[in-house]
């Protein structure tokens, strides 16, 4: 072999590198898929408000409403992955009070997501009757029933850089003192045992979220 064809040899074995390399790294893009739930969430808790309305503790029955305003923070989730503006569907609410009793309501939540910052929702509930008892009390009391946590249920709604659509399940749970303001009382006489309007307020701290 002469030193002419040696040189053309080592040129070839040079130029063909780059094409080789290029062909293994394109399956590994194509087959990354549909981005997963993100996991990186946090949820601060807002102002709470929930307005109790007994009509008569001897049937146990009552009607509740309010709403609840929180946060949820992607800011320290990585960007590039799905587009800014994402949505949130409510499915149920549930109110934990402080004799262990729970309530659970279908809710509506309200609000704009954008992902990779803090973002602003509002989950209003109501439950026309309700089973749970509410014991006589003047509030504010040290000692009568009141609520104690929420839990939000809801799905998020990403859209990827791609175009692609996921639906993401949450759990979110906020703990918190709360301050009624109101009066439950029989009635004198022929009047029910029982029966008045609390008004309870509170605002709430972290939340502990979780996918699924």
């Amino acid at each position: 072999m002469t030193e002419i064809d040696r040189r053309t040899v080592a040129r070839a074995g040079v130029f063909t590198l780059p094409v080789i390399t290029l062909a293994t790294a394109a399956p590994a893009f194509a087959a990354s898929g549909t981005p997963s739930c993100p996991t990186c969430l946090t949820a601060t808790g807002g102002a709470f408000t929930e307005q109790v309305t007994v009509l008569n503790n001897q049937t146990v029955t009552a009607t509740t409403s309010g709403t609840f305003a929180f946060n949820l923070n992607s800011s320290s989730c990585g960007v590039g992955i799905f587009n800014p503006g994402y949505t949130i569907t409510g499915t149920s609410t549930t109110i934990g009070y402080s004799d262990g009793a729970t309530q659970t309501f279908n809710s509506v939540i309200s609000g704009a997501g954008t992902f990779g910052a803090a973002s602003a929702f509002t989950s209003t509930f109501a439950l026309p009757t309700t089973t749970t008892n509410f014991p006589n009390a003047v509030y504010p009391s040290a000692t009568a029933k009141e609520p104690r946590s929420i839990t939000v249920r809801f799905t998020a709604i990403f859209v990827g850089i791609g175009g692609v659509q996921i639906s993401c399940p949450y759990t979110v749970t906020f703990a918190f003192d709360s301050t009624g303001a109101g009066t439950i009382a029989t009635v004198p006489v022929t009047g029910p045992v029982g029966a008045g309007t609390v008004q309870f307020t509170a605002t709430a701290g972290a939340g502990t979220i979780t996918n699924g």
